[in-house]
């Protein structure tokens, strides 16, 4: 997880776009949640829980904040290096591609479809 790179990648885009990372992480998030709840209980899979759960309090509101055209919300930098820690502290680090990546990699595909 490169939070450098992370937060160039997210602050060059156009708010709409913004909008629509922060809610394909958001979707992301619940499918890894899904997925880690079916395993067998354990603490682990609880903090990973409550980790996904926290992220999604960070980027939701912030998402709303720039669909209503609000200033109030945390910067890019800001926004995604707190994402970048709940990620850590809640040993999330290996779904970053998947969520993280994946989000990118679907707005591509998007703005592809829509130039065709």
């Amino acid at each position: 997880m490169n939070r450098e790179m992370m937060v160039k990648q997210f602050s060059k885009l156009e708010s709409l776009e913004k909008v629509i990372i922060l809610l394909s992480v958001s979707l992301r998030l619940t499918v890894v949640a899904r997925d880690i709840l079916r395993s067998p209980p354990a603490e682990k899979n609880l903090d990973q829980a409550r980790g996904m759960s926290e992220i999604n309090h960070k980027i939701l509101p912030n998402a709303l904040a720039r669909i209503r055209g609000s200033e109030e919300r945390y910067p890019d930098d800001i926004l995604i290096n707190l994402v970048c820690e709940l990620f850590s502290k809640h040993g999330l680090e290996p779904y970053v591609p998947y969520v993280w990546d994946g989000a990118f990699s679907s707005l591509n595909e998007s703005v592809l479809r829509s130039q065709e």
